[in-house]
């Protein structure tokens, strides 16, 4: 009996490991006529949703599991033709460099495939959003970081791996009232994240606030006719082997909106904005006490990867810049930044399980939403990458100490 249990706990053990084992690809993406760096490079396999992006500086870590050792990598990005190599041609040991091509129909020059306006495409893009995005149940594996900063120092950083179950895509009866249901998986953030510089940033959900940001999902576009009549057609684009219409709307203090959309089916796949200059607020929010927050500057990208035959969010990222004035000298007190990333890595269409109200995350701040710190889970989990900009974050922020022995002591 016992050398049967002895085998059983065995097999059940190299079973586990098995499940467990992973390889890891890290590389270098760049262009292959000047090699300067692609950030925000889509990697992943083939025939799956499993993956990530490259970091500023291009480069990436790319977590496979045994089980798809035998895939595709594929290497996408807007303007360029697709990478596409055997995992098991890769060096699994050093740094893989990966040069990509540029499309021939990346030229500036505008070509007219029809008569549409650029307002009336982004118009039958919106109508068709329930056509291209997903319509049934599905979750997501994600990775959240956001960075809050002080007069130019970096004071703190959270991270966190997280669940996200979604009904669908179909129009939000509220769009400010958050639709997906997330649980928290891990998290580990530094010691100054709860404590110092509280009176800056709010003690709400970053991550609530940033999924609502999903301005395609929430419908969160004005319906002023004006706002569709000045948006303009600026050529044709490639990502992921599909052929996009650029539309592009500016204004005044600084506002941008860049569109890339299907010239078949009328998808979104890619959205860049921004709002404000710096110098006149976008809005203004008297706070108890002595302060008033003034808005000055918003940037975002939103991102979507094809799969199974429907756009799914990629990656979505959010930099906003505050003054805050003292109310009753009028000086500025402060300048602050807050920069939010949310990296979708896999996507799940089947054995979906729904976050019941004790998983699902908590509606206050993720500080107070405490896990212990699980270095190994961390080292295979597939984040962005650090970059050396990234030392210089460090630095700023392990004035308390090394930064792994904060996530520990969390």
């Amino acid at each position: 009996m016992k050398v049967i249990l002895f085998i059983y706990f065995f097999i059940l053990a190299n079973i586990l490991l098995a499940q467990d084992s992973f390889i890891t690809i890290s590389g270098l993406v760049t262009d292959i006529e000047d090699q300067t760096p692609l950030p925000f490079a889509s990697i992943g396999l083939k025939g799956t949703s499993l993956g990530t992006i490259t970091n500023t500086q291009g480069e990436f870590d790319f977590h496979i599991p045994d089980s798809r050792k035998d895939g595709i990598l594929v290497i996408s990005m807007l303007g360029y033709k697709d990478f596409t190599r055997s995992v098991k041609n890769l060096d699994p040991v050093n740094l893989n460099n990966f040069s990509l091509s540029k499309e021939a129909t990346m030229l500036r020059e505008v070509v007219i495939l029809d008569s549409l306006t650029g307002g009336e495409i982004f118009q039958i893009a919106l109508n068709s959003i329930e056509k291209n995005y997903p319509m049934k149940p599905y979750s997501m594996d994600g990775f959240y970081r956001d960075l809050k900063k002080v007069d130019g120092i970096y004071i703190s950083i959270l991270e966190a791996a997280l669940n996200i179950y979604d009904k669908d895509y179909s129009s939000p009866r509220n769009p400010l009232k958050l639709r997906e249901r997330v649980s928290l998986v891990e998290v580990r953030k530094s010691l100054n994240y709860e404590f110092e510089y509280n009176k800056y940033f709010d003690q709400y959900n970053l991550l609530e606030e940033l999924l609502l940001e999903n301005n395609i999902k929430y419908r969160s576009f004005t319906d002023n006719p004006l706002f569709f009549q000045n948006i303009s057609r600026e050529g044709i684009n490639i990502m992921g082997g599909r052929t996009l219409y650029e539309l592009n709307l500016r204004g005044d203090n600084g506002y941008f909106l860049i569109l890339f959309i299907d010239t078949e089916t009328y998808g979104i796949h890619k959205m860049i904005y921004r709002n404000g200059d710096g110098t006149t607020a976008l809005q203004e929010i008297n706070r108890s006490g002595k302060r008033v927050e003034k808005i000055m500057k918003m940037e975002k990208v939103i991102e979507f990867k094809e799969f199974d035959g429907k756009l799914y969010l990629k990656y979505l990222k959010v930099k906003t810049f505050y003054d805050w004035v003292n109310r009753n000298t009028g000086k500025l007190e402060a300048k602050t930044e807050l920069d939010q990333m949310l990296l979708i890595n896999q996507v799940k269409l089947t054995n979906l399980q729904w976050i019941s109200t004790g998983k699902k995350m908590k509606r206050y701040g993720l500080q107070y939403q405490d896990l212990p710190y699980n270095k190994a889970f961390w080292d295979r989990y597939n984040v962005i990458k650090d970059t050396p900009l990234d030392q210089k974050i460090m630095k700023d922020l392990e004035k308390y100490g090394n930064l792994n022995a904060q996530f520990q002591n969390r």
